[in-house]
This record gives C-alpha cells, sequence and structure tokens, in this order.
C-alpha cells in the first residue's frame, strides 16, 4: 500500500506483539492496513480482576496475528465462547 495518503504520516506499528498502551491494556495489530484499518485492526487485551478479555480479535484469515494474540495471554488462557 502507498503510503501517499495524509492519514499514514506517522511510522507502521509493531505488529504480531504486544505493546502495553495503558496499564492493564495490550495492543496487537494485524498486518491488513488499510483505508478501514488505518495501520491495521487493533486487537486488545484487557486484564481486569475478573479475568482477561479480547476485544476485536482481528482478521480470521491472519494465522500469525491469532498466534500473536495467544503468546501474549501467557499461562492465562481466556475462556472463548
Amino acid at each position: 500500500m502507498t503510503r501517499n495518503n495524509m492519514f499514514y504520516g506517522e511510522p507502521d506499528p509493531p505488529r504480531a506483539q504486544g505493546v502495553e498502551v495503558a496499564e492493564g491494556i495490550l495492543r496487537i495489530v494485524a498486518n491488513n492496513p488499510g483505508k478501514m484499518t488505518y495501520h491495521g485492526t487493533n486487537s486488545y487485551i484487557i486484564d481486569t480482576p475478573d479475568g482477561r478479555f479480547i476485544i476485536d480479535p482481528g482478521p480470521a484469515e491472519d494465522s500469525a496475528h491469532f498466534e500473536a494474540i495467544v503468546e501474549n495471554l501467557g499461562a492465562n488462557q481466556p475462556e472463548f465462547s
């Protein structure tokens, strides 16, 4: 994708790794940049007293992104429903 669009002025974020954006909140960016996703889908792992929650698990066909989410969950694997 070309980066000559005025909205692509910042560097690409790291992908397939968790980056703490606030206390107890990790962001993982999928490798699917586009008009609707900007640099890529942002998935979040939220730590709470009641457990961990995943917000927007990202594109189903991106196995590297899914593996990054699982890796960042560590020993605290959530229940999927």
